[in-house]
């Protein structure tokens, strides 16, 4: 058995027992959230990690994973059915590149002068 806790099974769903301690003000607001909505305590604490984990960056970015993966596996065939050099302008945007100019600018100054 892990120290920290312990798996569960709870209506075909699989949980993981915690103990976590509150500030008595953070306990009375998820007792009065409970009573007002008739469900537990510990399901207003799950729908509220739910919602904080949603907006954290970290788990944002994660949630954003098979979306960009998608998105890269589309360019990879791209590339390879007609040989296009696109741009990576998700790496771009992750690496927070700080050049004032991307290489999209760079690309279509380069093809302005040829013509």
């Amino acid at each position: 058995m892990d120290v920290l806790g312990v798996f569960l099974w709870s209506m075909g769903e699989r949980r993981y027992r915690t103990q976590i301690l509150l500030r008595p003000e953070q306990h009375s607001r998820l007792v009065r959230i409970s009573r007002e909505e008739g469900t537990s305590i510990s399901h207003v604490a799950r729908t509220l990690i739910d919602e904080a984990l949603a907006a954290h960056p970290i788990a944002a970015w994660a949630a954003r994973e098979p979306t960009l993966g998608h998105l890269r596996a589309l360019r990879e065939s791209i590339q390879a059915a007609n040989g296009m050099n696109t741009v990576d302008l998700v790496g771009e945007a992750r690496a927070g590149s700080s050049t004032k100019e991307s290489s999209t600018t760079r690309r279509w100054s380069c093809s302005m002068e040829r013509s």
